[in-house]
């Protein structure tokens, strides 16, 4: 089940939106569970709700969408974000509290259907998790959308995740082989990192969600932009 909010003062964006998912829903095999919301104040109260998916109007009255989400992700939410709005001016904003999409109004069902099926796909393949035998010999389960990257560091391979680490008694190669089919890339010989997290890159290093910026070997600069296309192009 996929757990959706929809954040939005007018109610027409609010039964359209849920009409869509009701469609959607239809003709899929996927079970979506839907609340919305018509205000900020009233999504923060339902906090506890762990959803999955959230579509947030960035001209909401008496806020803002984008600080809305960084309130959210500062109270560790880690939901797909999807902007719905009038204007794509806010799309470079966006990508500050890590956005999914943005849906530009007026919505036809076709768009809404392409970034829902993306961001549903997205959503199943976060929740994948993976056993690592950490450095304490006991085995953990970890959720794969809250790794960051892998890293080996004076020998010892660490996940590192938004606020804390992993240091784990497997070898990085080991760490990889459960991590490539959700679609983690390796970039250094040393090194693989979650697509889902990157914010920006160059040919020398990719910049993270968590801050953290790992170099990029450079024979891996062109297997690193392929697979990260690729990845996104699942989504799409």
């Amino acid at each position: 089940m996929q757990k959706i909010a929809i954040c939005d003062d007018e109610s027409s964006a609010l039964t359209q939106l849920s009409n869509y998912i009701a469609q959607y829903q239809s003709l899929c095999q996927d079970t979506l569970f839907v609340e919305t919301y018509t205000s900020a104040e009233s999504l923060l109260s339902q906090f506890h709700h762990q959803f999955d998916i959230i579509f947030l109007d960035i001209e909401i009255k008496e806020s803002n969408g984008i600080d809305l989400a960084k309130t959210l992700r500062s109270l560790g939410c880690d939901a797909i974000l999807i902007f719905v709005t009038q204007y794509l001016q806010f799309a470079t904003e966006g990508y500050k509290v890590n956005a999914f999409r943005y849906l530009l109004k007026p919505i036809s069902y076709h768009s809404f259907q392409n970034e829902l099926s993306g961001a549903i796909a997205q959503a199943k393949m976060r929740k994948k998790e993976i056993t690592i035998l950490t450095e304490h010999h006991t085995w953990q389960k970890v959720t794969s959308s809250h790794i960051f990257s892998a890293e080996i560091f004076q020998r010892n391979t660490i996940l590192y995740l938004e606020s804390s680490e992993i240091h784990t008694l497997e070898p990085l190669k080991s760490i990889y082989s459960k991590l490539e089919p959700i679609g983690f890339i390796k970039i250094y010989k040393n090194s693989i990192v979650n697509p889902e997290k990157i914010t920006s890159y160059t040919n020398s290093q990719v910049t993270l969600s968590n801050g953290r910026t790992i170099p990029i070997s450079r024979h891996r600069y062109a297997e690193f932009k392929k697979k990260y296309m690729q990845y996104w192009e699942k989504l799409l």
